[in-house]
């Protein structure tokens, strides 16, 4: 019975090939259009990969301060990290990282132009970084004053191919760090090239006091539900 209305059918389109071929092209083009929206929207609005924790972040990248005669804005400081948005409770944790800095890394007798951000341990606990090999940044990394470096993997293949980059040294600005971890932080092959430092292997320990600066707050918040009252929080404990 199925087989006869397949060729039933089959023989109705024929007669009308040009309809046939409008008819099934209309009906492929809303197929992928369909399946386009909803790969956007699933990487828009689903936590995955790196930003799992996407709905429960508060990122705070700098401060407007309002006098009576004047207003004051800027970047924020180590201190003020620590000072004013550690002791937030309704955050899980709260991490200090930098904005990316333009380096200049020294190679095998050549020079590659690389981004570098400086940060903690707690880092690695709000995103989730797929760990290719090696490790990520520990507590004892930055207890210790280590000069040891995170990659993703858009630096590592740039510099070591298909060769393990665990335990190589790299000379940046003039101070040797040496490779821990590889990560794959979602770039394809033409993305940033990112790297990661402990805070204390920054070049002056001068950071730890200022209010202002280059750092950025990565709060977590203990549900997502706690969100709006963590951002609340933020604002008077930065007001």
């Amino acid at each position: 019975m199925l087989k006869n209305y397949l060729l039933m059918a089959s023989k109705v389109y024929m007669r009308r090939k040009m309809f046939t071929l409008i008819n099934l092209a209309c009906i492929v083009l809303t197929l992928v259009v369909l399946l386009v929206v909803t790969a956007v929207m699933e990487h828009s609005f689903a936590p995955s990969g790196v930003d799992v924790n996407r709905d429960r972040i508060v990122t705070v990248s700098h401060y407007t301060k309002f006098g009576k005669n004047m207003t004051m804005s800027g970047g924020l400081g180590f201190k003020l990290i620590e000072q004013y948005l550690k002791p937030i409770v309704l955050a899980e944790h709260v991490s200090a990282v930098t904005n990316s800095i333009p380096v200049a890394v020294y190679q095998d007798d050549r020079v590659e132009k690389l981004n570098m951000r400086f940060t903690d341990a707690v880092f690695w606990e709000i995103y989730q970084y797929r760990i290719l090999s090696g490790r990520v940044l520990q507590s004892s990394d930055l207890e210790q004053g280590r000069s040891v470096v995170v990659l993703n993997k858009v630096i590592a293949n740039k510099l070591f191919g298909d060769a393990n980059a665990i335990g190589n040294k790299l000379n940046v600005r003039s101070h040797q760090y040496e490779v821990v971890g590889v990560v794959d932080d979602g770039q394809k092959a033409s993305g940033a090239p990112l790297m990661w430092a402990p805070h204390t292997s920054l070049p002056s320990s001068s950071y730890r006091t200022s209010l202002t600066g280059d750092f950025n707050a990565v709060l977590l918040a203990k549900s997502p539900e706690d969100l709006p009252a963590l951002k609340k929080a933020v604002f008077e404990n930065g007001g």
